[in-house]
């Protein structure tokens, strides 16, 4: 397959969703399905049902066709076995839901801007992301480099075991674009390699996952 851009397709219609969630889990493959009945919160059990959806709509609309096996590494990244050449990655929060689809490694997180928790940023933050942080828009640089941190954590595979001080010194040979909502969250897109092509970002809507199986 030839090098392609990543594409970033995001989802932040969450109100308008619908909540007949025991309908909608039909339109998922088994294994999506599972992961979403295991999770006890609603709120987050919706988020991950959206996500299985938002996947299902990226892969068709891509010419995929239905979502392959997922099989997952090590520290739990998920990989299509069938389809080297793909690779995806997801993420959701309060505000939004992302996925990104790529011919080289990627990972992506979206984060809700909250206030700003020392404790937290001392946690994870090295001594210059820190004095970063506080010199500016701290609830807005710390969500930038958090995202930044899961972005490439979730690219590699690695695991949040990873020491998340240190984490971005790794990162040589990754490249990171970030971008922020009016609707108050940040995503990061984490690339493997060099950036000869910048990312796609695709915004969706609520028909567009309502209509992911007319693809077939």
């Amino acid at each position: 397959m030839p090098l392609l851009p990543p594409r970033v397709f995001l989802f932040d219609d969450l109100e308008h969703f619908p909540d007949s969630t025991e309908q909608l889990l039909a339109l998922l493959p088994s294994w999506r399905r599972e992961k979403v009945l295991a999770i006890n919160h609603p709120g987050s059990r919706r988020l991950s049902l959206i996500a299985g959806l938002l996947l299902d709509y990226v892969l068709r609309s891509s010419g995929v066709g239905e979502t392959p096996t997922v099989s997952y590494g090590e520290h739990g990244k998920p990989f299509f076995p069938d389809h080297p050449e793909l690779h995806f990655n997801i993420s959701h929060c309060s505000k939004a839901v992302a996925c990104a689809i790529a011919t080289t490694p990627v990972g992506v997180d979206v984060e809700r801007l909250a206030a700003y928790k020392k404790p937290v940023a001392w946690h994870v933050l090295s001594p210059e992301e820190l004095s970063t942080t506080l010199s500016g828009d701290a609830p807005l640089l710390f969500a930038e480099y958090w995202t930044k941190k899961e972005s490439f954590v979730k690219c590699t595979g690695r695991g949040l075991a990873t020491d998340l001080k240190s984490v971005l010194s790794q990162a040589q040979g990754y490249q990171f674009f970030t971008r922020h909502s009016e609707k108050g969250y940040v995503v990061t897109l984490c690339q493997e390699g060099p950036a000869t092509l910048p990312p796609v970002w695709v915004e969706t809507k609520v028909e567009d996952l309502m209509k992911a199986q007319s693809f077939s």
